[in-house]
């Protein structure tokens, strides 16, 4: 038997005797929830970054297991695959929707310690494409942390977009200035999902001097900020299920960006890192990135149960000219301020930002604020827990320390959740939490469920959340957690929610986000075509554009002819664009999860020109169709036959002329109703 099958518990079911009413009334909708890309999945590639070194001190063994649960029905299995030093080693496990399976593993197997170490990849595969959720504990005396995994199969966008792109949110630990202490890492793991990779990183701060990245598998200039480093192997490619650590002290690593030319895991944070720099105590952060296709652009923020801390929120982007707003509203008010604006753009240093919420820590104009980001971009963005001397002068002395959670748009919210215990041995949480956020168009207190009743029909218990223009754009609340297993869910269908538990103890933390759809929003694929039929000199042929994912926000192409003949006569077939150039605009507005739908298709006519010349040479024309300020992915050369002389219509790619797509920054926020101008293009 594996030390896996040895250690492996499977937790006692904690449901109400109501368990088969409840499900009743979940299966109606958690076949639509397994068919959606989420959080939920059938192939899980996870990872332990190194926590704090072994204390001494309370119960200072460290843990390190995983908690698995399922929506499916029946009994699901699954097999985790370890090849810890090189020794492959598999066991099976099952699960059901009663309670979770918590899978053990010895911290000492598990720590990724450093660049060097390349077979720290759990792999954790369901049998009959069953799908299953994982949540991440990784718990050492008083610093502990964990995290929704995100599958590997989820995370497949479609291939246009070839390149996967995450960013790294992190912290710091400063200790540049105190002698005797102990220098902690900011980090993030890198774990590939499939054979043939190519991964590059573009670190956010200069790290020179400091011997991370001289290692072999980085090629020359690996001490320079914003430089892209590939990560090289023999074949420059790397086999699935490798794990690449990158670490360093006193400074960091937020802002950089990974990019990867097939699926990635990017669990990010720090060893034991400070909210703020300087404010005691620290903790280990762990949390699982998601690509960027699947980031957002308006969010509901809760304010953290149990403290009078305040919180602090950082948002980072990919693209240029993000324009970011915070919204916030004290608890039992309905006056809302906004109360930070920011412009961040990737050229400059940082590409991310943050926001505090509270600055009369402990005193009696405290309240708690709940807040709405809105950007015009897709942002991804984390919550954080300041470290206990934050407000320990009124919340009990040594309660609470840092933790940092990733919290989803509103576009990809679910509507079932699992709240599943979380249980520390290094020391017990002492107070457990779960924040709920509901979009305004799905709140009805009688129809969100915390198993078989109404989580809080009290409407007034329940606190809005207002966007920029003044609108209730959501509802928050805060509950204690009594650390059992429950389902949590929106009884209706069409409807979407979010959960975030986390817990506090002497100097201590942990947060996980109940999880997350990852459907591919962030960007806007525009495919062209033309008739197959052969098109007479003197007509004219159609062109369709038609658009898909991401459609809630205006999309804008410029369309120009070019004449592709190197030595082409006078009198040669001329493709005439009308004056009337084409936009996608606000026309039909469909119901679209998250936002507004504009319209998905349009046509437009080119004239052809008939020759006075019947024996000139064969020629070829392209008509260039090239996005205006708009996250737009364009389709490759497009074939138009003119009465037998074949001549080419193409949407070009802008950033590699041999083949491929192009993407651009978005525009307009993903949950408001938009209706952009009908511009004409210059």
């Amino acid at each position: 038997m594996s030390h896996l099958q040895q250690n492996a518990l499977l937790l006692v079911s904690l449901l109400f005797a109501a368990c088969g009413a409840i499900r009743e009334v979940e299966q109606q909708f958690v076949s639509a929830e397994l068919s959606t890309p989420g959080s939920m999945g059938t192939k899980f590639l996870v990872g332990f970054m190194q926590n704090v070194l072994p204390r001494t001190g309370g119960n200072a063994v460290p843990d390190a297991y995983l908690l698995v649960t399922t929506n499916e029905t029946g009994v699901v299995e699954f097999d985790v695959t370890t090849m810890f030093g090189g020794v492959q080693s598999s066991s099976t496990y099952t699960v059901d929707s009663t309670a979770p399976t918590r899978v053990n593993f010895p911290a000492d197997d598990v720590y990724v310690t450093g660049i060097q170490e390349r077979d720290k990849a759990i792999w954790v595969q369901t049998s009959n494409n069953k799908k299953i959720a994982i949540q991440v504990i990784n718990d050492e005396f008083r610093s502990t942390d964990g995290f929704v995994a995100l599958p590997c199969d989820s995370m497949t966008v479609p291939s246009d977009f070839r390149t996967y792109e995450y960013l790294i949110l992190s912290t710091n630990q400063d200790t540049t200035d105190q002698p005797g202490s102990t220098p902690r890492s900011s980090q993030f793991l890198v774990i590939t999902c499939d054979d043939d990779t190519e991964v590059e990183v573009a670190p956010s701060t200069s790290i020179s001097g400091s011997g991370v990245f001289q290692h072999p598998l980085f090629g020359p200039g690996t001490s320079q900020a914003s430089s892209n480093w590939r990560v090289n192997t023999d074949n420059n490619l790397i086999p699935a299920h490798q794990t690449l650590l990158i670490s360093i002290t006193n400074q960091d690593l937020t802002g950089t960006v990974v990019k990867g030319n097939k699926p990635l895991v990017v669990i990010s944070g720090h060893q034991c890192g400070q909210v703020t720099e300087r404010v005691t105590a620290c903790d280990h952060m762990a949390a699982q990135i998601p690509p960027y296709t699947t980031w957002g652009y308006t969010f509901l923020l809760n304010p953290l149960g149990g403290r009078r801390s305040g919180d602090l929120y950082r948002f980072a982007t990919l693209q240029d000219n993000t324009d970011v707003t915070i919204t916030c509203v004290d608890a039992g008010s309905s006056t809302s301020t906004v109360e930070h604006t920011t412009t961040l753009n990737t050229a400059q240093n940082p590409n991310w930002g943050q926001f505090e919420t509270n600055s009369e820590v402990c005193t009696g104009n405290f309240a708690p604020k709940y807040c709405c980001l809105e950007s015009s971009n897709p942002v991804v963005l984390a919550q954080y827990s300041y470290g206990y001397t934050r407000d320990a002068s009124c919340n009990g002395g040594e309660f609470g320390d840092p933790f940092m959670s990733v919290i989803p748009p509103i576009v990809q919210y679910l509507r079932l959740y699992h709240l599943v215990p979380v249980n520390i041995s290094s020391g017990p949480i002492v107070n457990h939490f779960f924040s709920v956020s509901v979009p305004a168009r799905y709140f009805q207190t009688d129809r969100i469920m915390l198993d078989n009743a109404p989580l809080e029909l009290n409407a007034t218990q329940w606190q809005a959340i207002y966007c920029s223009t003044g609108e209730i754009c959501g509802y928050g609340i805060t509950k204690d957690f009594d650390n059992q297993y429950h389902s949590l869910f929106h009884a209706d269908a069409n409807t979407a929610i979010f959960v975030h538990t986390y817990g506090f103890s002497i100097q201590n933390s942990y947060a996980i986000a109940g999880g997350m759809e990852l459907q591919p929003i962030s960007g806007t694929i525009i495919s062209c075509t033309v008739p197959d039929d052969c098109v007479v000199e003197g007509s004219s042929v159609t062109v369709t554009c038609t658009r898909s994912l991401d459609l809630t926000q205006q999309s804008r192409i410029r369309v120009s002819t070019e004449d592709g003949s190197a030595s082409a006569p006078a009198d040669y077939t001329a493709l005439n664009i009308p004056e009337n150039r084409p936009s996608f605009f606000a026309g039909n507005v469909l119901n679209y999860r998250g936002g507004t739908r504009q319209d998905s298709v349009i046509s437009f006519d080119i004239q052809t020109t008939a020759d006075s010349d019947d024996t000139e040479p064969q020629e070829t024309f392209f008509l260039n169709v090239s996005p205006v300020r708009t996250a737009i992915v364009l389709t490759p050369r497009v074939p138009i036959t003119i009465c037998g002389v074949t001549q080419d219509i193409r949407c070009p790619d802008l950033t590699d002329p041999a083949n491929g797509m192009v993407m651009v920054a978005g525009t307009s926020p993903g949950d408001a109703a938009i209706t952009p101008a009908m511009t004409a293009i210059s």
